[in-house]
């Protein structure tokens, strides 16, 4: 299994769901790790099958070059097929929306990087025998933008998160937002949004998940709440310890303008948020929203908040259906 090129937020969150599904079946195999990792992190049981090396395609190419005919089938979980042409039955997770259309509002430095990547994925797509993606949305992109046609394979898949506190009081005119800092997720059309909101009706509190290293917005977080504004920055918080925060807030508010499967929305609905969330085809992939919204528009956002904050609004109804057994099947 190749996970060399994931070492945080959600992707390092299912490829350690995987790993210790395998650990339950007791399906022997070899774990490339991405050395910025740290081992104990994953749930491996035989620490002398890892392979910790550079996070490039330099060093992923020398690895294959030696190991092309060592195993029976591999999984790739970053987009990316091997370099080489293995003897064996090569699967590669694709989840990566901005491979297949690239929002507005990133920098020129982003749009770069996502040129080059989308590149290589052109030179490297017949390393793989197939595709897995999470959602109907990302097939079809995938299948247009690269020119796959029959073998890409729908397998959803998320680690169930689940509060277990009962003494949890879920509070009115609470909204979270748990997701990474990157440009696309839209953090200030949505602190625009809030705090037109919160000037007007003086009511409501955000909850987001912001670390440091996204220096600008972090500052600008910190710059709202030194104002007075009831925003609340968890920062980088181990995924167990989140399901609280989902049981006491009323709403998931979510305005990322792409995603491959949005594993906030699951774990919010599990944990009985409603969502407020962008009219988008990837939203609709996974659950039915309680609000929409133009997330390229703030002042549709405002109005979307004042919806769910003041008017009845319906249940948030999740569609998807975990089918982490189905892709073992395929790994066995």
């Amino acid at each position: 299994m190749d996970f060399i090129y994931i070492n945080n937020y959600g992707g390092k969150e299912l490829s350690n769901f995987i790993i210790s599904k395998l650990n339950v079946d007791n399906i022997s195999s070899v774990v490339l790790l991405d050395e910025r990792n740290n081992e104990e992190l994953f749930a491996i049981k035989d620490n002398s099958k890892n392979k910790i090396i550079k996070n490039s395609i330099f060093y992923s190419h020398l690895y294959y070059l030696k190991n092309k005919n060592q195993f029976s089938k591999i999984l790739c979980f970053a987009n990316l097929p091997p370099s080489v042409k293995c003897n064996a039955a090569v699967y590669t997770y694709f989840h990566q929306p901005l491979f297949i259309e690239t929002p507005k509002g990133l920098t020129f430095k982003e749009k770069f990087l996502i040129f080059l990547k989308t590149k290589v994925l052109w030179l490297l797509k017949n390393n793989t025998d197939y595709w897995i993606v999470q959602s109907e949305n990302i097939k079809e992109g995938l299948s247009k933008r690269y020119k796959i046609a029959k073998k890409i394979l729908v397998i959803p898949f998320y680690p169930p998160l689940i509060n277990t506190n009962s003494k949890i009081i879920r509070k009115k005119h609470t909204f979270i937002y748990v997701s990474s800092g990157a440009t696309h997720k839209n953090h200030y059309n949505l602190l625009q949004a809030f705090k037109i909101f919160y000037d007007k009706h003086n009511v409501g509190q955000l909850t987001l998940t912001i670390d440091k290293g996204f220096i600008k917005l972090y500052s600008y977080i910190n710059e709202l709440i030194n104002l007075g504004y009831p925003i609340q920055n968890l920062g980088v918080i181990d995924r167990e310890k989140l399901a609280p925060y989902y049981a006491g807030n009323e709403y998931l508010i979510y305005p990322s303008l792409t995603e491959s499967f949005g594993l906030g929305l699951v774990e919010a609905i599990d944990n009985g948020c409603k969502v407020i969330g962008s009219n988008l085809p990837y939203m609709y992939a996974v659950c039915n929203p309680s609000v929409v919204f133009n997330p390229e528009s703030v002042e549709d956002i405002v109005k979307a908040i004042e919806t769910a904050a003041f008017a009845e609004v319906k249940p948030t109804e999740k569609i998807i259906k975990n089918e982490i057994d189905k892709l073992i099947e395929l790994l066995k």
